[in-house]
């Protein structure tokens, strides 16, 4: 928040309405959904965004309260990057045709979701490609496993046996409403029960974002005992391997064994087909334990609380209390790709927006600090060096392959070293630099960490 105040200072925001900043944090371009609570008049019927283009962006209003709304509006900015949204009031609602809702089906340019009588995702159909997501007969849902013969760290330790043991299916007290019906949102709302443990989910489809992405939000205040909680996706897609983000790279693992049944992953992991034809990503905000029990099924492990027995007293308690976290499921044609890196950071650091004064601003409405030429890396730091005023940027190939790479810095360059993961000096490779870009090749899987010096300051 300090950070993004300060810059804003050099930003043009001189807008005819309220001037919102809109900050990204991670170094893709990105193209999505922003919340903002912003000052609206409250005899104000709707809510009018423009671009800093002075282009008008699809907008709806979450909630109000007096002269205030929380409001939520589609937005563009670059890597690493800012833009200055005008927020206006408007005299009417503006309506989607391609964002639809009712009782249990949602649906946008992209997907139609259906909904079972207990909530759970029984069908996701991809309109793009015609495919389906989910397996015939089953469904996307939470379950529970219940029991855990540990007898050395319950708390921590998953046991096979009791992850091979089917799923119970959580179908308690179950309502379904409609939560949100906008032209940006449409979510449909799931209330259940399991003992005395409370579930709320929301589904929700966009219009005018990454529409592309299935979010399903959770909250649940969790208070039950000797009991595993994970999400299923049976997938109408098969392979014997999937892939599995691991932060700086990925690692493709097969099925379940005695040995590797709880396996970890960062922001994601990808089934794809075997043909190669089609795959369906997860991806999750805060969840890193995974298993895969058949060719066509990814589970994610979201909760684990052990028995009440008197020797677990000190543990039984664990992960008790309210939650809250997301998974999103998204399609794609052929096999993954870097979009399963960018989705990942998207969901995981989202875009942030900041009421800010009205002021001029030599940057303009737009400013990106760093940018690359292709998805292909992951920017993983951009920092101020240790020793003098340079600039630290820390990147990695992200699918195993040999690339050119170009980056783009706001900054006029008169210098690029490489160095080690200490910031030391190191030649290992050409480097060539013009006023605003070094270019380079970068290996497989590589980590690379550069030192860009700027015109005008001091080694």
């Amino acid at each position: 928040t300090a950070a993004v105040g300060a810059l804003s200072h050099s930003l043009d925001t001189r807008v005819k309405g309220t001037p919102v900043v809109v900050y990204n944090p991670v170094t893709y371009d990105l193209r999505d959904l922003v919340e903002a609570e912003v000052p609206l008049d409250a005899r104000a019927k709707g809510v009018a965004v423009y671009a800093p283009s002075g282009r008008r962006v699809a907008a709806q209003i979450l909630s109000r309260e007096g002269d205030r709304a929380r409001i939520l509006f589609a937005a563009d900015v670059k890597a690493a990057g800012y833009a200055v949204y005008d927020v206006r009031p408007a005299s009417g609602v503006a309506k989607s045709s391609a964002l639809k809702a009712s009782e249990r089906t949602l649906e946008n340019r992209i997907y139609r979701v259906e909904l079972d009588a207990n909530g759970d995702i029984r069908s996701i159909r991809d309109k793009r490609a015609g495919r389906e997501l989910v397996a015939e007969g089953k469904a996307f849902r939470m379950a529970v496993f219940e029991g855990n013969p540990s007898n050395r760290y319950p708390a921590w330790e998953i046991m096979k046996e009791t992850m091979d043991k089917p799923g119970r299916p959580i179908d308690g007290d179950v309502r379904i409403s409609i939560a949100e019906q906008g032209p940006v949102r449409a979510t449909l709302k799931v209330e259940r029960s399991y003992g005395p443990s409370k579930f709320v989910q929301y589904v929700s489809l966009t219009d005018g974002g990454d529409d592309d992405r299935i979010d399903v939000r959770n909250t649940v205040d969790w208070s039950s005992r000797n009991v595993l909680l994970k999400a299923e996706f049976p997938c109408a897609v098969a392979n014997a391997k999937a892939a599995y983000d691991l932060g700086l790279g990925f690692i493709e693992r097969g099925n379940n064994t005695e040995t590797a049944y709880e396996v970890p992953a960062q922001k994601w992991v990808d089934l794809t087909d075997a043909d190669g034809s089609y795959g369906v990503t997860i991806l999750n905000d805060c969840k890193y334990g995974w298993d895969k029990p058949a060719d066509n099924t990814l589970r994610l492990t979201l909760l684990h609380t052990p028995s009440t027995e008197k020797r677990y007293a000190h543990q039984r308690t664990l992960d008790h209390g309210v939650h809250h976290y997301t998974y999103s499921i998204v399609g794609h044609t052929g096999a993954r790709t870097e979009d399963a890196l960018v989705a990942g950071e998207a969901l995981n650091m989202p875009l942030v927006a900041f009421v800010a004064p009205k002021h001029a601003g030599h940057l303009g409405r737009t400013f990106s600090m760093l940018a690359a030429s292709t998805p292909q890396i992951g920017v993983r730091a951009l920092k101020k060096a240790e020793d003098g005023d340079g600039i630290i940027v820390r990147l990695y190939e992200v699918n195993n392959s040999r690339t050119p790479v170009t980056l783009a810095s706001a900054g006029k360059l008169c210098e690029a070293l490489e160095t080690d993961l200490l910031e030391n000096p190191v030649e290992e490779r050409k480097l060539e630099v013009t006023d605003h870009t070094v270019s380079f090749t970068i290996k497989p899987y590589e980590i690379l960490t550069l030192r860009l010096q700027m015109k005008g300051s001091q080694k």
